[in-house]
This record gives C-alpha cells, structure tokens and sequence, in this order.
C-alpha cells in the first residue's frame, strides 16, 4: 500500500468524516454521515494493516493487542484533532477503526428547558 497513514488521517479531517477503516482484504473505507465509503484505493494486505497498527500504537499497546486480541487508545494528530484507535483481530488479520473525536461536545436538546 502506497498511502501514507497522515494523508488518510488528513482527509478524514478535511472531510469532516466520522472515521477512518483500515481492514485487510478491504479499501481503505471513510465514515460520512454514517455510511462506510470505500476509497479508491487497492484493499489493504495483512502486512499493511499490520504496518499501520505499528504506526499508531506504543509498545504496550501492541503486547495488548497481541495478548489479548484488541486494544483501544487516544491517538492526537497534528495539534487540532484527536481519534479514538480500536485495534481487533478481524478474519485472523488486524483491523483498526478510528473515530474522530469531535473538538466542542455535541449540543443536546433539552425537553425540560
């Protein structure tokens, strides 16, 4: 895979998606307004999943995934957005799911106000 794991994380950011889908055998996929869209990529090997969850994860991190089969973290990137990784063993392989985590919390209605 010749993406770089930045430009992916940019355009999540850019496009004010959700997410970001890194699974082996798959597109990398981007969450818009709740649907999964592949991007027109080549899916993505085992190796690469594997590299990408290298990339994002510390050490222990990594021991916890391999013992336990997930790990969950923060991840910030570049200073103005922060992601949630999910790391899981999905079909035998890797995946890893990053949800962008919204800067200002969601207004909620209030019925009692």
């Amino acid at each position: 895979m010749s993406v770089a794991l930045d430009k992916l994380l940019r355009l999540v950011v850019d496009k004010q998606a959700t997410g970001l889908e890194l699974l082996t055998g798959e597109p990398p996929g981007i969450r818009l307004r709740g649907d999964l869209r592949p991007l027109n990529l080549p899916p993505l090997t085992s190796e690469d999943t594997l590299r990408f969850m290298r990339a994002l994860a510390s050490a222990q991190h990594q021991s916890e995934f391999v013992e336990k089969g997930s790990c969950e973290f923060g991840l910030p990137f570049e200073g103005n957005a922060h992601f949630l990784v999910q790391v899981f063993k999905w079909k035998g392989h890797c995946g890893i799911r990053l949800r962008l985590v919204p800067r200002k919390p969601r207004e909620v209605d209030n019925p009692d106000a």
